[in-house]
This record gives C-alpha cells, structure tokens and sequence, in this order.
C-alpha cells in the first residue's frame, strides 16, 4: 500500500477542486469510525439537512460507501463519475490508487449533488490518508472559512502497524494528522490509553483547535451551527 497525498491532491486540482465546495466532518480513528459517520448523519438528516457520506470499506460495490442521504450512489451516477475521474488521472499520468480514485468519486457526487454536509471516514490512518487531501487552506479567504468543520477521533488501538507504526502514541500520530483547520473543532472519544489522549490534545494544541470530549448541543464551529 503506497500511502500519500500527492496524488489525490493532483487528481482534485485537475477536477477543480470539488473538496472545497463541501462543508463536513471528518472521522478517524480504530474502532467505531463506522458507526460515528452513521450516527452523526442520521443526526443531521433528522435536522433537515441534506447529508453525504463516506465510509470504508464498500459492501459489495464501490459506490455502497458513497450514499446521499442514506441512499448509495446509482450505479449511472458513480460509473458517470469513475469514468470522469479515471480519464483525468490518464490524461494527467496519475497512478492513483483504487481508494484515492474513490474518493475523488465522493467529493464529485457531493458537490453535483450540493449537499448541506459530508460525513467522511478515513480510510487508514488520517496524515496520509486521500480524504486528508486538498484540504491545507492555499489562501487568506479559506482558511477563514474552511470546509473541514469539524474532526472526530473515535478510540484509536493498536492497527496497521507496519503503515501507522508500532506504539499507540504513533498511531496517535497520524489520525491526528486530520487536525488540518486552524482553531477548528477536534471531538475526541474516550481514550482507553492515556499516551492517546497525550498526543491528540498536544497536535490539536499545536493546530490552536478546541479539543472536547463533551460537545453539548450547540457547539458552533466557526460560522457553521452543528
């Protein structure tokens, strides 16, 4: 597995940025990521907005983990997509990978569809990881008003340690490596390692992000009410 940026970043930028027109949250961690996105989005659906998201892995097919409202992406729509954003990657001689692909397909189905909010899992880790692409605030304007709302890191243990390293601290590491938004809004889950809850409150630190483990029910992030 070839972990990276670049390449997603490069694939956004030749489709015009579409990650940067989708207002979301932003969801690591090891265990319960997948049922953070889905309750997360029942909430907001339930308050009236319309609501992407993005989980890994698909069930039976790539487009099961694009869903719109709770929907899956038609199979019209994400082979539309697919076939837009692989002729990018060739004319662009991008080897992107079967997920960063993917993802770029989510960020396109969001913005066509223009939704309220995305709810999006990484898929390993968080630093590294294609949904962490194209989201580095490039002027004055956006990182004013950033995209990325919100990060939610649910309990992190021991995983992909040949990828994310061997200890918990440096798991740690990089899913905080979402925290991209200076003086975002960080929501940690409870940590059963202490070293975890160490390095998640120094890197939002670092970022000038609020860190909470208890958000009441209007919690505002910048301009965004949630």
């Amino acid at each position: 597995m070839d972990l990276g940026l670049q390449r997603t970043t490069a694939l956004l930028a030749a489709l015009d940025q579409p990650q940067q027109r989708v207002p979301f949250l932003h969801i690591a961690g090891t265990n319960g990521k997948g049922s953070t996105v889905a309750f997360l989005a029942s909430i907001f659906r339930q308050a009236g907005l319309r609501v992407g998201t993005y989980s890994s892995p698909h069930f039976l097919h790539p487009r099961d983990a694009i869903r719109l409202n709770g929907v899956a992406l038609s199979l019209d729509a994400w082979r539309q997509l697919r076939e837009r954003v692989d002729a990018t990657a060739t004319m662009h001689n991008l080897a992107a990978t079967e997920f960063e692909r993917e993802t770029v397909v989510a960020w396109l189905a969001f913005d066509d569809a223009r939704v309220d909010l995305a709810v999006v899992e990484c898929g390993l880790g968080g630093r590294l990881d294609a949904t962490n692409a194209g989201h580095t605030p490039a002027s004055a304007a956006e990182a004013a008003n950033p995209c990325k709302l919100a990060c939610v890191v649910a309990p992190i243990g021991l995983d992909h340690q040949r990828l994310l390293g061997d200890t918990v601290e440096a798991i740690a590491a990089e899913k905080a490596g979402i925290f991209t938004t200076e003086g975002g809004l960080v929501v940690l889950a409870a940590q059963s390692d202490p070293a975890a809850d160490a390095v998640l409150a120094s890197a939002a630190s670092k970022m000038n992000c609020k860190a909470s483990s208890d958000v009441g029910r209007d919690a505002v992030c910048r301009q965004h009410r949630i």
